[in-house]
C-alpha cells in the first residue's frame, strides 16, 4: 500500500540484433516519481520487421541519484520485464481509427482510464460490463491532443469491462478489454 519513488524506462531492439542500445531507449522517467508515468513512442523507419524484443525496466530510487538508464544493469530493488513484440509494415494512415492506433491505459485500472487516439474527433464513449449491457456513457467526448481521460470509475466494481469507442466522424467502432482494480 506504500507509494515508492521509481524509475521506469524502456527499449526495443529495433534492429534485432539482440543488444539494447542507447538509441532504441523508447522511454525514461524521472527517477524521484511516485506517480503513474506513460509515454508514447515511433517505430523508425529503418526498424527490422518481425518479431523482437522490448525491455521495460523499474527501478527503486534509493537516493543515489541514478535512473534506469541500463537496460542489462543489477540492482536491488525492481523488476525487469522483456516482451515479444512484432513490428510490421502498416499501410495505415495516423489517422486510422483501428485497434492498431487506439490505446488504452493503465490497465488494469483503479479509477482513471487514459486514451491515446489517432485524431481529435468527437466519440461516444460506453463501458459495458461482462455481459454486455451499457453501465457508462459520455456521447459526445471530444479529445485535446488526441487524447482523453476518464476521471472517478469508483461506480465500477472491480472486474472486467469492454471499453467501446466509436468515431462519430468516421462512423468507427473499437473495443478493447479492461480490467478494473
Amino acid at each position: 500500500g506504500d507509494s515508492y519513488r521509481e524509475a521506469v524506462s524502456a527499449w526495443i531492439d529495433f534492429n534485432q540484433n539482440g543488444t539494447f542500445e542507447t538509441n532504441e531507449k523508447i522511454f525514461g522517467s524521472s527517477s524521484s516519481t511516485t506517480a503513474t508515468v506513460s509515454g508514447t513512442f515511433d517505430v523508425p523507419s529503418n526498424a527490422s520487421l518481425g518479431s523482437t524484443r522490448m525491455r521495460v525496466l523499474m527501478k527503486y530510487y534509493s537516493g543515489s541519484g541514478n535512473n534506469a538508464n541500463n537496460p542489462c544493469e543489477t540492482f536491488s530493488y525492481g523488476e525487469v520485464e522483456d516482451y515479444s513484440i512484432n513490428i510490421t509494415n502498416s499501410t495505415l494512415t495516423m489517422d486510422s481509427f483501428n485497434d492498431n492506433n487506439v490505446l488504452i491505459y493503465p490497465n488494469p485500472f483503479k479509477s482513471t482510464l487514459s486514451f491515446h487516439l489517432p485524431n481529435n474527433n468527437a466519440l461516444r464513449v460506453q463501458i459495458l460490463d461482462i455481459t454486455g449491457r451499457v453501465v457508462t456513457q459520455i456521447d459526445n467526448m471530444t479529445p485535446v491532443n488526441k487524447t482523453i481521460e476518464l476521471h472517478n470509475n469508483s461506480h465500477l466494481s472491480a472486474g472486467t469491462y469492454f471499453i467501446k469507442l466509436t468515431d462519430k466522424a468516421l462512423n468507427t467502432t473499437v473495443i478493447k478489454r479492461v480490467i478494473k482494480q
